[in-house]
């Protein structure tokens, strides 16, 4: 499932997410679901972390970890 598809089955699209990229190794996005769905919505989802309330200071309550590019097979 891609960040749009995700973002259509949420009832509150403001949620505060973060994405996190497996690729670069590090979080490339925070902020409103809905902003994550516009600007990563093609992404699919290769897992997702559920934060509990204050975990985070920035008001997180998931992360999407996704892969921007196919990592290359070693020979």
């Amino acid at each position: 499932m891609d960040i749009y598809d995700f973002t259509c089955l949420v009832s509150d699209d403001s949620a505060i997410v973060s994405i996190y990229d497996y690729t670069t190794e590090e979080e490339v996005f925070c902020g409103e679901l809905r902003e994550a769905s516009l600007e990563f919505g093609e992404y699919e989802i290769i897992g997702f972390d559920i934060l509990r309330g204050g975990d985070d200071r920035r008001g997180v309550t998931l992360i999407l970890n996704i892969e921007t590019e196919e990592k290359e097979e070693e020979d």
